[in-house]
């Protein structure tokens, strides 16, 4: 919870978009005595394993949960892919856009359930709402599972781009 809590903070977004604004300023020209490409690949290869690995397990059991880490995976590989975008080329940044539809996909799923779980839970401390809560409530579950059909149509969109060579080779010259 606090890992999500800290990749949400508007203080850590912001972080990430002044040293964005900073590299930007950077000449093209400039020559790291690192060479940091292989470990941006490296640490998008990361996060792409453990993305799999739980769309794997959402395919097998597609549990609010197992969604739930999906939604994770995605956002920490996002971010990794927003990082180093600059140094893999435009197609870690269309990599990046894919993972936010994803993500952000299954975080409506998420509000959902949450949404869902909140009126069942007034309708037990306010028995008068007990009715209303209950229909509000099914109807939250029902959006949620609605979704549950659809979030393997954003994770095809995202594999279908990804592949293990694509950031293995050197970006062109001006890219």
């Amino acid at each position: 919870l606090a890992i999500d809590e800290l990749l949400d903070s508007p203080a850590y977004q912001r972080v990430v978009k002044e040293l964005d604004d900073y590299r930007s300023t950077l000449p093209e020209t400039i020559e790291s005595p690192l060479n940091i490409r292989p470990l941006a690949q490296r640490a998008i290869n990361n996060s792409w394993l453990r993305l799999r690995r739980d769309v794997k397990k959402a395919r097998r059991d597609s549990s609010d949960a197992r969604l739930h880490a999906v939604r994770i995976s995605a956002k920490r590989m996002m971010y990794v892919t927003q990082a180093f975008a600059h140094i893999l080329g435009p197609t870690a940044d269309e990599l990046a856009e894919r993972l936010d539809t994803l993500q952000h996909f299954l975080g409506t799923q998420h509000d959902h359930v949450i949404a869902a779980e909140w009126f069942k839970e007034v309708g037990r401390v306010h028995p008068e709402l007990a009715a209303l809560t209950k229909k509000i409530s099914s109807e939250e579950r029902q959006r949620a599972h609605h979704r549950l059909k659809r979030w393997q149509h954003f994770w095809k969109s995202v594999e279908n781009l990804h592949s293990r060579r694509m950031f293995e080779s050197t970006p062109s010259a001006g890219s």
